[in-house]
């Protein structure tokens, strides 16, 4: 399971694959699952930065 979190680590998105694959090849996967609402308009898709953390 590939996940997006906040900051505080609540989960935004997610993508479940297959159990050997790394999770760089589905960054962008997993980033297009990500919606935070808005008071008025769309949806926004992309953050303002991205940080990557190693495996657990």
């Amino acid at each position: 399971m590939h996940l997006v979190t906040d900051g505080q680590g609540l989960p935004m998105g997610a993508v479940l694959t297959a159990g050997q694959r790394h999770e760089s090849a589905f960054f962008t996967d997993v980033m297009d699952t990500v919606r935070v609402p808005r008071p008025v308009g769309r949806p926004k898709k992309r953050p303002e930065a991205a940080r990557g953390r190693p495996g657990l």
